[in-house]
């Protein structure tokens, strides 16, 4: 009984993993989470530690994986149903490969202004939300919020397919960073605090389930994290 209770729940465990086939992508982000958790926790979850070039990218690149990444669970199950079984995992892997690789190079002027910023990137994480509350009114990037979710034609199989895979990332992640880079720095600039990190992920999340994009919760909400980030920084 107990073996066949064994099989039972594995065959449900991967007919589960085949209707979402996203979870692996938000398995990373969890893992993901858990490291910035730990690397808040390390830094006290207020100050920075000596500047590293690499170690702020990597950390960059680790808040985009667990604050973007739950955000893109209709893109990579659309990607998923637009490909072949055999091939859906790789194709999934292409396509964030390709979305992250936008926000990893998105990262490097972050880090540069860091750099700059020196101990006062605290202090100026206010402004940088303040900067997205604005930016979240204007109507050019309701504009480029719509293109997040553009779809271009996917090959089959082979080469070709990878690339295509690939592109989509790209066309998808693109204009997202463009919609929410001024939220993702302003975070950086905090040194990553989990209560900015949690706030940033809700308005995201919050954003993309959005039936009819909104701008003014979203203002609102970064303008109630530029007030937390200056009474933080004193």
């Amino acid at each position: 009984m107990t073996t066949r209770a064994g099989r039972l729940a594995m065959a449900r465990l991967r007919a589960a993993a085949r209707g979402h086939p996203e979870w692996w992508a938000l398995a990373l982000a969890a893992v993901a989470w858990i490291a910035m958790v730990q690397h808040g926790l390390g830094r006290g979850g207020c100050c920075r530690a000596a500047f590293s070039a690499t170690g702020e990218l990597v950390a960059w690149t680790g808040m985009v994986v667990a604050m973007m990444v739950p955000t893109l669970t209709g893109g990579l199950r659309d990607m998923a149903l637009r490909s072949y079984r055999l091939r859906r995992l790789r194709a999934l892997g292409l396509y964030l490969a390709g979305y992250l690789s936008c926000w990893v190079l998105a990262g490097l002027p972050a880090v540069a202004l860091l750099a700059w910023l020196g101990a006062g990137a605290s202090k100026a994480a206010g402004v940088a939300f303040g900067a997205a509350a604005i930016w979240a009114l204007v109507p050019a990037r309701a504009s480029m919020q719509s293109l997040c979710h553009r779809r271009i034609a996917l090959r089959p199989v082979g080469v070709a397919a990878d690339v295509d895979s690939v592109r989509q990332g790209i066309v998808s992640g693109a204009p997202c960073v463009a919609v929410c880079w001024p939220l993702m720095l302003a975070c950086s600039l905090t040194a990553h605090a989990l209560v900015v990190m949690t706030g940033c992920a809700i308005l995201t999340v919050v954003e993309k389930r959005m039936f009819r994009p909104q701008a003014l919760p979203i203002a609102a909400g970064a303008a109630g994290l530029a007030s937390w980030s200056m009474l933080i920084a004193g």
